[in-house]
C-alpha cells in the first residue's frame, strides 16, 4: 500500500520494526491492538518503520488522516490482507515440516 504523506511517497510495509515502534510509543503488545487510537498509532509506527526515519511527527500523521480519512479504512483492510498472506505462509512452512517429520518417522520404523 502507498501513501502520499508531507509531498513523501511512501510504500507501507508490513515488518518487525513497525511492531516494535508500535510497542514502544504504546507500552502495549502489538497483539492487543483493539482501539482507534490503537489502530492510528499502529499506522503512524507502519510509516516510520516503512520511512525508516523520524521526519513525519504526530501531529503531521493526524493532520494527515484528518484531511485523509478515507485511508484508515484503506489501511485496515491492508493490514488484514498482509497478515491473511503471513498466516498462509505460515501455515504452510507448519503443514511442510510436520509431513518432513512424518517422513522421517516412517523411515525409521
Amino acid at each position: 500500500m502507498k501513501i502520499q504523506i508531507l509531498d513523501k511517497e511512501v510504500e507501507l510495509k508490513s515488518s518487525f520494526r513497525a511492531y516494535i515502534i508500535f510497542e514502544n510509543i504504546t507500552g502495549k503488545s502489538f497483539q492487543s491492538m483493539q482501539t482507534l487510537a490503537d489502530v492510528l498509532v499502529f499506522m503512524y509506527a507502519t510509516i516510520l518503520g516503512s520511512l525508516k526515519t523520524t521526519d513525519i511527527t504526530w501531529d503531521d500523521f493526524v493532520d494527515y488522516i484528518d484531511e485523509h480519512p478515507e485511508v484508515v479504512t484503506a489501511f485496515s483492510q491492508w493490514v488484514v490482507d498482509s497478515n491473511t498472506v503471513i498466516n498462509e505462509a505460515s501455515n504452510k512452512l507448519v503443514e511442510e515440516e510436520s509431513a518432513k517429520k512424518k517422513t522421517r518417522k516412517t523411515k525409521k520404523s
